[in-house]
């Protein structure tokens, strides 16, 4: 299974903006093993996979909402409270993932 680019990366609760194999590759050289293997992919379609591209257990709207935001208010957002739940195709519209 193949994933195209671009999708979210969830690991420990943080979230990163993935549009190349160069930025997983980026992104994965500063994991352990422990956190590779508890690293969740998700696609524009709202799959969840992990990095071996096997299915996985979904964010909950909720958590998936608390990512995005505590992602954008790294990024300088504000004003960010009253997001609470998001849908997968509601977090890259809200990222403005193209």
């Amino acid at each position: 299974m193949c994933v195209l680019f671009p999708y979210l990366l969830s690991c420990e609760n943080e979230l990163e903006v993935i549009n190349s194999q160069q930025d997983l590759d980026d992104y994965l050289y500063g994991l352990t093993d422990n956190q590779q293997q508890h690293s969740v992919i998700l696609n524009r379609a709202g799959q969840y996979f992990d990095l071996s591209y096997n299915s996985t257990a979904a964010l909950s709207d909720t958590e998936l909402a608390r990512r995005v935001t505590l992602y954008l208010a790294k990024e300088g957002h504000c004003c960010l409270t009253k997001i609470t739940t998001l849908t997968p195709a509601q977090a890259f519209t809200l990222l403005a993932i193209d």
